[in-house]
C-alpha cells in the first residue's frame, strides 16, 4: 500500500550517512544533516564540493530523491508540494524541486520550481503545484543543487537547506503569487521561552528591516538588517533565551513602512 504522507519529510531521522528513507547523489559528501531546521531539530543540507582540481561538478552537485511509488496525492484535488528553504547561490546555482505523477509506467504530469536568489540565513517557503488525472499516482520528489539551466560547473560556495516537506492544496497565495498586501503574521510560540518564529510576507521586491523593541522603544535586537528579499513567505526563527521575560513588539519595515505586532517572553 502506498504511503499517505512524505516519509521523513523533516529529515529528522539519519542513520546511514542520508536521511532515512531518500536515495541520494553525493558527491564529496554533498548531502548532510543540518541543524539549522525550520521544523524539528534538523533539515538536509546540500553543498557545493570541489570535485577535484577545482573542479565543481556540472549540472548537479547533490541530491535526494523518494524512490517510485513511495506516496501518493490526495484524490480528486490538485494539490501542491510544499515546503521551506535557505539559498546560497554563487553565479547562477540553482536549487530545483521536482515532483512527477504518473499512471502505471506513464509520467503524466509534474511539479518543478527553482530559485537562483540568495535568501541568506532566512528561512522561505515554497510551494510546487501540480495537476494530474485522479486516478494517478504522485510517483517522486527530487531535490536537486545545480548549475542554472544545466551544464558547465557550478561553483564554489554554493549551499541549500531544504525542510518540513508536506502535501497541500495548490494555493501559492502567500508564498510565490501572493496578494497586493504586505502581511505579518502572529509571532509563534507566543508567549515564547527559547525560539519565536517570525512570519511575514511580502508582495513584491522589497527592501526589508525585521527589529525587536521593548514596550520602552528601546531596540534589544537586530533581526534582519535591510535586506534585499524577492515576493514571497518567509519565517525567521529568533533565539529569546537572552532575553528578560516582558512584552516585546516586533517591527518588519518594508520599504520604510513599518508593520508592528506584540510577542511576550516568559522563560
Amino acid at each position: 500500500m502506498l504511503a499517505q504522507t512524505i516519509p521523513n519529510a523533516d529529515f529528522e531521522n539519519w542513520t546511514s550517512g542520508s536521511p532515512n528513507g531518500w536515495g541520494t547523489t553525493q558527491y564529496a559528501n554533498g548531502v548532510e544533516q543540518s541543524t539549522t531546521a525550520e521544523h524539528g531539530s534538523y533539515s538536509v543540507q546540500f553543498n557545493s564540493i570541489d570535485v577535484g582540481g577545482g573542479f565543481y561538478f556540472g549540472g548537479q552537485i547533490a541530491s535526494v530523491r523518494l524512490p517510485g511509488d513511495a506516496y501518493y496525492a490526495n484524490a480528486g484535488n490538485p494539490i501542491a508540494l510544499n515546503g521551506w528553504y535557505q539559498l546560497t547561490s554563487v553565479g547562477g546555482d540553482e536549487l530545483t524541486i521536482i515532483a512527477n505523477t504518473k499512471c502505471g509506467t506513464k509520467v503524466n504530469g509534474a511539479a518543478l520550481i527553482s530559485y537562483t536568489t540568495s535568501t541568506g540565513t532566512v528561512w522561505k517557503q515554497f510551494s510546487a503545484c501540480f495537476f494530474y488525472d485522479t486516478t494517478c499516482t504522485a510517483d517522486s520528489i527530487e531535490i536537486l543543487l545545480g548549475l542554472e539551466n544545466g551544464g558547465g560547473n557550478t561553483h564554489s560556495g554554493t549551499s541549500a537547506l531544504i525542510d518540513n516537506l508536506s502535501f497541500g492544496s495548490c494555493t501559492p497565495t502567500g508564498v510565490d503569487n501572493i496578494n497586493s498586501n504586505v502581511t505579518l503574521e502572529s509571532a509563534y510560540p507566543n508567549p515564547a521561552n527559547d525560539i519565536c518564529n517570525i512570519i511575514y510576507s511580502i508582495p513584491a521586491s522589497s527592501t526589508v528591516h525585521v527589529a525587536l523593541y521593548d514596550l520602552s522603544g528601546r531596540r534589544v535586537l537586530n533581526i534582519l538588517d535591510n535586506t534585499n528579499q524577492t515576493p514571497g513567505r518567509y519565517k525567521i526563527p529568533v533565539d529569546v533565551t537572552k532575553l528578560a521575560n516582558g512584552v516585546y513588539a516586533y517591527t518588519i519595515t518594508v520599504n520604510g513602512v513599518p508593520y508592528t505586532q506584540k510577542m511576550v517572553v516568559a522563560k
